[in-house]
């Protein structure tokens, strides 16, 4: 009897391990890795593929990714799916962009399989579930960084362009940086624009990006509002990165822009040099001297009465009012406001929301004629409106 016992045992443990080795064999994770060795912001291709026989009754499966320490990570919405003969192949493809050199690490990708397996006892039959644990190997990559100080990686345009070549003084011209192409414009810093004797205000960059058949489609896009009160020029953008098709460096450049102000100040001419002339001198009159004098004192009052007014903080709300009055669009009022930018904290406030409803599609209200009514109040004495509804 304990022969039998034996060897019962033994035939037990035998199809046991038999039956795991046929499980192992059709329950499989696999790990592609495009390449070892990239550059930094180099894309990176990542494929897991869960591989299972098709007699095989799945009940819950779950995939859990490593945490990708050092990678700027895009996954695909979509995970392809495909027969092979009896097996059926799952794939979850992701794409990494490495952001720092050295030696990086893609860690363990783990599936959790739950298999449903049929058990029989003497009188009956019951499904059992029966969990599997798949991983892969963590995989080391080599990043080498960007030569000779370059931005990105990748294949961009670059556009840049402003809204119009002449303008009154202070009055807003907009430029606006483009740069799309195929790779990671999370890489691209905001660009700082500085334009003597001009304010210039920067807004945030806009990125934007879509995986499509493999290749990361992206857009960077910044935008910049000037206000200048004489001509101006503005320098050309350059933007330099590495391209993925050559592996060579490559420099964009954008044309220079002059902008004409009409009416506005004029730069100064440096005066001729002149020989050192002999003084000389002439009687003069009682009666000459009665009217230079009278001349002084007129001009001086004209200066005084122009420097008043030009002073005069209802002076400028007059012709201010009309502008914002006919202002046509949110976008044509903000441009009106943005010189009087600090003059009161309740009028910055109506410049954030401004903002708000042009860049970030908010809806706030804005009561234009009373805007245009007390915007002196607003420049004088900070006076609290209820301009916002």
């Amino acid at each position: 009897m304990r022969s039998l016992g034996r060897l019962i045992l033994s035939l037990l443990l035998l199809i046991g391990a038999l039956y795991a080795k046929q499980t192992d064999d059709n329950l499989t994770l696999e790990l592609n890795i495009s390449k070892k060795s990239a550059y930094v912001g180099e894309p990176i291709k990542l494929s897991y593929i869960f591989k299972y026989h098709n007699s095989l009754k799945l009940s819950r499966v779950s995939f859990h990714p490593p945490a990708f320490q050092g990678f700027w990570v895009k996954r695909e919405k979509k995970s392809p799916t495909r027969v092979e003969g009896n097996f059926t192949k799952y794939m979850i493809n992701f794409i990494l962009y490495p952001q720092r050199s050295g030696e990086l690490t893609i860690g363990k990708g783990v599936i959790n399989a739950a298999l449903l397996t049929k058990q029989k006892k003497r009188y009956y039959s019951y499904r059992h579930m029966k969990w599997k644990t798949l991983s892969t190997k963590a995989r080391q990559i080599e990043v080498k960084p960007l030569p000779n100080g370059l931005e990105a990686f990748g294949k961009y345009h670059l556009n840049v362009a402003v809204d119009r070549n002449k303008t009154a003084p202070n009055e807003p011209v907009t430029l606006t940086i483009r740069i799309e192409g195929v790779g990671n414009v999370d890489d691209i810093e905001k660009f700082d624009l500085h334009i003597p004797e001009c304010t210039v205000y920067g807004e945030e960059p806009e990125r934007i990006s879509q995986l499509k058949d493999g290749e990361n489609i992206a857009l960077f896009r910044q935008k910049f509002v000037i206000l200048c009160d004489r001509d101006y020029t503005i320098a050309p953008i350059a933007f330099r990165f590495l391209d993925s098709s050559s592996y060579s460096a490559k420099s964009l450049r954008s044309t220079p822009f002059h902008i004409k102000v009409t009416g506005g100040k004029k730069e100064e001419a440096t005066s001729p040099k002149t020989e050192k002339a002999t003084p000389s001198y002439k009687k003069i009159e009682a009666r000459d001297l009665l009217f230079t004098l009278l001349g002084v004192m007129v001009g001086m009052g004209l200066m005084f009465l122009l420097l008043k007014r030009r002073a005069d903080p209802k002076a400028k709300a007059l012709s201010i009012r009309e502008k914002i009055r006919k202002s046509k669009s949110e976008r044509e009022l903000l441009h009106v406001l943005l010189p009087y930018l600090g003059v009161s904290c309740r009028l910055d406030q109506i410049i954030k929301v401004l903002e708000a409803n042009i860049f970030e599609g908010a809806k706030h209200p804005i009561d234009k004629k009373r805007l245009a009514r007390e915007f002196d109040q607003l420049i004088e004495d900070e006076k609290e409106l209820e301009i916002l509804k």
